[in-house]
């Protein structure tokens, strides 16, 4: 059986395309564990009448917690053989379960991720693409790792071509190996609970499972959590943690020494981005004075001078940190502050038009 968590906040206008599309799945034997994360509109009443169509959805409630939260909460309670996880407003092909399960069967790995492409107003478009294809011991690492961690980079030692992205939800996980491994959803600043347990268990897994299936279709909501602006105050020390949290299962993976260098000088550039982002987004428009004092705590402070030199292994077409790390090097805080603020318009008008989606590939950024 196959335990499928689904978080849910104020999320009545996809939830039942969500539920209903895993209830079509091939893999008949399912446990669909949705968590009500104190919904304010009609989620709860619309998961308990699922649930009353189909025994086969178990719904539960908790006070407004966030999603890494009600993500552990649902592991928790899942009493299937398998573990994986959906967003409240993604759809999953009817077959993606029984073939991930089927590879993971014939592999005898302690996980398997699929191909996944996005929903922008209904048109789809290719986002990761995998290949059908085994990894175990060393390759792991550089097949799978590096292209998540430095997706956008091109760094001087060995990693497999391609980008990878730190999505949790193509994965489907042994439950006894998820348990073994104590995997656990933690967030420092906003997003990053999907890379961190993704790079935690790839790290501890012996063999790892891909297979070609576009099985998993992530809907663009600009009204998402994934989209929502806040503001996080000091940014720069709960960025630090999270490094050290991702160094901490590169280590374990066995990274070398100069493998590790290059991690955290390229992550940090990344984090450089999300500061300005954090800044630009978070905040009503700031002065000059609150920019060049927030990027002297945040950014420069933060082993900069070593770290920022790894720009020059940024890979061509990647318009947002191409434009904002030349600037941040030379200390033109308010100039990035104005760039950032432009392209991050240009990103937001990009999802409301199909036609301008290839634009939006080009100028997002990871997180």
């Amino acid at each position: 059986m196959i335990s499928v968590v689904i978080p849910v906040y104020n999320g009545e206008t996809y939830i039942r395309q969500t539920i209903r599309s895993i209830c079509r799945s091939t893999c008949r034997e399912l446990e669909i564990i949705a968590v009500d994360d104190g919904s304010t509109d009609r989620s709860l009443a619309i998961l308990q009448s699922l649930k009353q169509q189909d025994q086969r959805i178990a719904v539960y409630t908790q006070p407004n917690s966030g999603v890494v939260a009600a993500r552990n909460f649902g592991a928790a309670l899942a009493n299937g053989d398998y573990l994986c996880f959906c967003d409240q407003d993604d759809l999953v092909a009817a077959s993606l379960y029984e073939k991930l399960l089927a590879r993971m069967e014939r592999d005898g790995s302690d996980m398997a991720m699929c191909s996944s492409a996005r929903l922008i107003d209904g048109k789809r478009s290719d986002y990761d693409l995998l290949e059908d294809n085994l990894y175990a011991g060393s390759r792991i690492r550089t097949g799978l790792i590096y292209p998540m961690l430095f997706n956008g980079y091109r760094v001087p030692f060995l990693q497999e071509a391609g980008n990878h992205y730190p999505n949790i939800w193509v994965c489907l996980f042994r439950t006894s190996f998820w348990k073994a491994a104590q995997l656990r959803f933690r967030a420092y600043v906003n997003f990053e609970d999907d890379l961190l347990v993704k790079l935690e268990a790839l790290s501890k897994a012996q063999k790892v499972s891909t297979i070609s299936d576009v099985g998993y279709l992530w809907r663009v909501n600009e009204r998402s959590e994934t989209y929502a602006c806040r503001f996080v105050e000091d940014i720069g020390a709960k960025q630090d943690a999270c490094l050290q949290d991702q160094e901490a299962s590169l280590q374990a993976a066995g990274a070398s020494s100069r493998e590790l260098t290059y991690f955290r000088q390229v992550t940090r550039c990344k984090q450089y981005i999300d500061a300005m982002h954090n800044l630009v987004c978070g905040r009503q428009r700031a002065s000059k004075a609150e920019i060049r004092t927030y990027c002297a705590t945040q950014i420069y402070s933060r082993q900069f001078e070593d770290s920022i030199n790894a720009r020059r292994f940024l890979k061509k077409g990647r318009v947002i940190p191409g434009c904002i790390l030349p600037l941040l090097s030379r200390r033109w805080s308010v100039t990035a502050y104005v760039a950032q603020t432009v392209l991050e318009h240009l990103l937001r008008t990009s999802l409301r038009s199909p036609l301008l989606t290839g634009i939006e590939r080009r100028i997002k950024r990871m997180r």
